[in-house]
């Protein structure tokens, strides 16, 4: 229980009603080829209250949502500081199934890394965390992810982590002039737990 909020190099802490932190879901939300990527709201230029709002509703309406941060260490004696990370670079949540339908125990993962902090295996060391927190605390069955076609990349590393293709849902969004196809992944608690122990072998 100790690292129930750690992973490997990343701490996860939550959401605070602070200018902190809303500045820092701002910067996120200022980067438009990311926010292209994982927001379905019609695109146009975001202001910091727009932000604020933004971040309490990942902060108030998911089963969980929290920042992605970096450990910190200190820069004189580099002996890693025990404190919470005070270094965000990303934030990941699970999305509820709509309220009545709890039974089914589904959630959706959604994720945004800062851009100077993607393609360095950050996404994927919180997707896999918050798997875990899923399945361990969470009391899911299911869990899954998306990502528009052209985004490659994105489908790529989910199947590495275990994620199944389920379906295509075809020409949902309008997307940088033109129709993209919405691909739906997705993983089983008994799935996770054979990829859990094959890493353990």
């Amino acid at each position: 229980m100790a690292d129930a909020f750690h992973s490997a190099r990343l701490t996860y802490r939550a959401i605070e009603e602070n200018e902190e932190d809303t500045v820092f879901v701002h910067s996120l939300r200022l980067d438009s080829a990311a926010r292209a990527n994982s927001e379905t709201l019609v695109f146009k230029p975001v202001n910091k209250a727009s932000s604020a709002k933004y971040a309490a509703r990942w902060r108030d309406e998911n089963l969980i949502s929290v920042l992605i941060c970096l450990q910190v260490t200190s820069a004189k004696e580099g002996v890693e500081v025990s404190i919470p990370a005070t270094k965000p670079i990303g934030m990941i949540t699970l999305h509820p199934v709509e309220p009545g339908h709890e039974q089914h125990r589904n959630a959706d993962i959604g994720i945004k890394v800062a851009a100077d902090y993607q393609r360095k295996g950050y996404g994927g060391e919180a997707i896999k965390w918050i798997l875990s927190w899923a399945f361990k605390f969470g009391g899911l069955h299911r869990v899954g992810i998306a990502c528009l076609s052209h985004n490659t990349g994105a489908r790529r590393l989910y199947e590495s982590l275990g994620f199944e293709y389920e379906g295509t849902k075809r020409e949902s969004f309008w997307y940088d002039g033109a129709w993209q196809d919405e691909v739906y992944l997705s993983m089983l608690e008994h799935e996770w737990r054979k990829i859990v122990q094959e890493e353990k072998i």
